[in-house]
């Protein structure tokens, strides 16, 4: 039974503005093996990634670049991770003192607190949230994922139309920290930044525990991307006077590794470690060739939704 369980296949696509990328992943020992993985362009005028409105200009385009993709995996697939664009949602982290005990009560509590960080009528606001641990003077944390519902729902109808379930939706960053995740550690005042082409995570942990959070809708392809990764360090520093960041993890999806150490290094004056993809994950990549590293790179988002299903 648990030589079957380690043998199955989870499968996870990350819907980016130019193409869909999709993996098949497989847990073996203490490890995980990419066993496929493909990237599909989306013909022009497809998708139009926007936080207010639907992003599907074309149905018919995108159902058969989803299709494609996931008939590359081989075999039917039903259950799926998925990672949709950063930039379609807000993340943040909220403190109260008490929360009410049902989830609804919850949800109307947070929507109250962020109305006026809404882009739409609240009526469209769709909210989730992961409990996190009481803060030092006992306040309820919370993780929180916000988007507009109708264009997240657009995303579930048409992926419904392949007869395929996502049980796991997560924005492409939060996927992609859980594919590098397991390389921070547990102990001392730890940051991970999460870097993209047009976006970037910058997470703050103290003793294995999230503190801070921030996404940014700035990448490495952004003239003003090293800027906005100062500040948004000093914003963490300027609301904990009392901490500074001690190491600072990258994780990486667009592979430019040693001008990222170096860069973040300038920034942080502390220790700058970009965490290898290669080590996370077994591959038949040839990792010695720079477009190899890359190409892997390219996929992490949709290997962290796929391993999310497995939780």
């Amino acid at each position: 039974m648990l030589a079957n369980s380690l043998r199955k296949t989870f499968t996870g696509i990350e819907i980016c503005e130019s193409c869909v990328n999709a993996v098949q992943v497989m847990r073996e020992k203490n490890k995980w093996r990419l066993l496929r993985c493909v990237s599909i362009p989306f013909p022009e005028e497809t998708i139009n990634i926007s936080y207010k409105e639907k992003n599907i200009i074309d149905p018919d385009k995108f159902i058969e670049t989803v299709k494609k993709s996931l008939d590359s995996m081989g075999g039917k697939t039903s259950f799926i991770g998925l990672s949709i664009p950063n930039k379609i949602v807000k993340i943040s982290i909220l403190k109260f003192e008490d929360l009410p005990k049902t989830e609804e009560e919850i949800i109307r509590m947070i929507a109250w607190q962020i109305k006026n960080t809404l882009r739409f009528p609240e009526e469209n606001e769709k909210i989730s949230y992961h409990r996190l641990d009481e803060d030092q003077n006992g306040k309820q944390k919370l993780f929180i994922t916000m988007g507009n519902q109708d264009v997240l729902r657009q995303y579930e109808l048409e992926l419904k139309k392949l007869k395929l379930r996502a049980k796991i939706i997560r924005p492409a960053g939060v996927n992609q920290f859980n594919f590098f995740s397991k390389q921070l550690p547990l102990k001392g005042n730890v940051a991970y930044a999460g870097i993209n082409n047009d976006y970037f995570v910058f997470f703050v942990f103290e003793n294995g525990l999230l503190q801070f959070c921030r996404g940014v809708k700035k990448g490495l392809s952004d003239a003003n991307f090293l800027t906005e990764a100062d500040r948004t360090q000093q914003h963490y520093l300027n609301l904990n006077p009392d901490k500074e960041i001690e190491e600072v993890y990258i994780g990486s999806q667009v592979a430019s590794h040693r001008e990222l150490e170096e860069e973040f290094t300038k920034l942080t004056g502390g220790q700058v470690f970009v965490i290898d993809e290669g080590q996370m994950i077994s591959t038949d990549f040839d990792l010695e060739l720079l477009e190899e590293k890359e190409r892997l790179s390219s996929f992490v988002s949709a290997i962290g939704a796929a391993q999310s299903l497995a939780h």
